[in-house]
């Protein structure tokens, strides 16, 4: 009987233990995995349009009045990188309206900007994390909601490209 509440005793200590030091870690953010399941789609159809593109047309504007199709790009680009600052802890800087950069340089900026923003998710340690409130310019918001909105714009901005395509 002494050795079955030895027993007894050791197994505990160790369940004790264990489950002590799960709450010392962090859980992984479920939301971070699927954001990153989802944003390398994005990256590779993105480069995909580029890549599509002829170099003679990276300026083609279907009227006077709106953006080129380099434009449109390194817009979605550049807000990749403005509105992910909130995720690193950094201050978003507008950088005013889109340049009309050439096929190599614009295809670095859109990578890195993917990259960039895929790095941000990383800093998502948990999906408590994600309910963090940030600041974005003067509107507080939480993290979650900021990142469905870099999904939703990169979107936006590579469907208005796609009809230049045509």
């Amino acid at each position: 009987m002494g050795l079955m509440k030895r027993r007894d005793a050791v197994v505990f200590g160790l369940i004790a233990t264990g489950t002590a030091a799960a709450q010392k870690v962090a859980c992984p953010s479920y939301f971070a995995a699927g954001l990153k399941a989802r944003w390398k789609p994005s990256k590779d159809y993105s480069l995909a349009m580029l890549a599509k593109m002829p170099d003679q047309h990276l300026s083609f504007r279907p009227v006077p009045e709106v953006w080129t199709f380099s434009q449109q790009m390194t817009h979605l680009a550049d807000a990749n990188v403005l509105m992910s600052a909130p995720l690193r802890g950094e201050k978003p800087v507008y950088v005013g309206d889109p340049r009309q950069p050439g096929r190599a340089e614009l295809e670095k900026h859109l990578r890195d900007s993917y990259d960039l923003v895929r790095a941000s998710f990383d800093r998502l340690k948990s999906d408590t994390d994600a309910e963090q409130v940030v600041q974005f310019f003067d509107e507080p918001i939480v993290k979650r909601e900021l990142c469905y909105r870099l999904l939703d714009h990169a979107t936006h901005h590579r469907s208005q490209a796609l009809v230049y395509l045509r």
